[in-house]
């Protein structure tokens, strides 16, 4: 199930300029815009006649609200009406299961450096967490996350890659980052282009 995921997230293997330009052939006057993850490769933006390709400066989309406490919030929000974790009783083994991904996978198992992290007002382990992250696929991060945390908890998984869609509105406004906003901006200008005079 998970490589066949793989595989229609990724589209077949066909780029996005051949999946435009074969429609192109059908739709003269088609515009499109493509924006792909960055894969911790640096890339510039490409116009490509009628095809504008842009990439995320992060390793991919979820790298902007992917972030602890958000999957804590989805978590306890998803845990907190189930009969089976009254009193909060599970709200330790989510820290536990966060603490030791991120030790592992951000802080490459460094313990002072994470609880350096750890000990941080929340917007400079915010923006040190951006900066450790920048190039770290943080879908595979949560999706890890919630696969331990099932484990433990001896429950099913809550969210898988193709789920964490579910994750935004447990982020909150002031996290978005100025090149959300431009990414949306581009997607505006391509459906209401500007009506010339």
């Amino acid at each position: 199930m998970e490589s066949e995921l793989v595989r229609v997230e990724e589209g077949f293997g066909i780029t996005p300029q051949k999946h435009f330009f074969g429609l192109r052939q059908m739709v003269p006057d088609l515009r499109g815009l493509a924006i792909l993850d960055s894969d911790s490769k640096i890339r510039h933006d490409q116009d490509e006649g009628g095809l504008h390709i842009t990439r995320w400066k992060r390793y991919g989309c979820e790298n902007f609200f992917v972030a602890p406490d958000v999957l804590l919030k989805y978590a306890k929000d998803q845990y907190s009406n189930a009969p089976q974790f009254s009193f909060g009783d599970f709200e330790r083994d989510m820290s536990d299961v966060l603490d030791t991904l991120t030790v592992e996978r951000v802080f490459d198992r460094q313990e002072s450096d994470f609880a350096t992290w750890k000990n941080l007002g929340s917007g400079a382990a915010r923006l040190l967490w951006d900066a450790k992250t920048k190039s770290v696929k943080l879908s595979d991060f949560a999706e890890e996350f919630f696969r331990r945390l099932a484990d433990r908890l001896g429950h099913p998984m809550l969210l898988r890659k193709s789920e964490l869609h579910h994750l935004v509105p447990f982020s909150s406004a002031e996290a978005i980052v100025d090149e959300v906003h431009e990414k949306l901006d581009s997607l505006a200008r391509l459906l209401n282009p500007p009506v010339p005079d």
